[in-house]
């Protein structure tokens, strides 16, 4: 029977899945060293801050052994202040001997500030700066942990491994939205508009 009817013309494409750009991220170190420890495998879940791999580094490891040489020189500058301070009190010392100590404790501070600072961009928390024999971790290692949440969708590292600030030892995608591309012909586009079911 003829008959007015409106037409759904239907169109097939090649096209594939990939991951949303502001839902992914590619995880390396930033100082160079072996890679000692691996905790996550291809298709394993993660959390944001989940541990990743685990990196020993020798560079890390005399850069926190300066930041605890610092640390352990402006806790007697303070002390040194202190007592000083203490002392003028007391008429005991002199205004330059307060000063003197007062310049030391300051430069003993910047110090220690330089090698915070230095720490954090090897990408240490600061809970982990003074990991040691209390803590049982190495001196010289660093754990790479996830900036978000999502999957391992792959993963560019094996135990033993060198590794330096130019390589992607692991990278995350949150799947919970990805991007379907397709490949359309410019004599199809006429078929194509926002909001159609795909």
């Amino acid at each position: 029977t003829v008959a007015d009817r409106t037409l759904h013309p239907s169109l097939s494409l090649a096209a594939e899945l990939r991951t949303d750009p502001d839902r992914f991220a590619q995880v390396g170190p930033r100082v160079a060293g072996r890679i000692t420890k691996i905790h996550v495998r291809v298709g394993d879940r993660v959390r944001k801050g989940d541990p990743l791999v685990t990196i020993d580094s020798a560079e890390l490891g005399r850069t926190r052994a300066d930041y605890m040489s610092a640390v352990a020189k402006e806790r007697v500058a303070r002390r040194v202040w202190e007592r000083e301070t203490d002392l003028l009190a007391a008429r005991a010392t002199s205004s330059r001997e307060v000063q003197q100590a007062e310049g030391a404790f300051q430069t003993a501070e910047a110090d220690l500030k330089a090698a915070q600072t230095i720490l954090r961009t090897f990408g240490l928390l600061d809970a982990e700066m003074e990991a040691g024999a209390e803590t049982g971790a190495s001196p010289s290692a660093i754990t790479l942990r996830s900036p978000i949440a999502g999957a391992v969708v792959n993963r560019g590292a094996s135990l033993g491994q060198n590794v330096d600030s130019k390589d992607t030892v692991v990278e995350i995608a949150d799947l919970s939205e990805v991007w379907l591309i397709g490949k359309a012909f410019e004599r199809d586009l006429a078929l194509i508009k926002v909001g159609q079911n795909v």
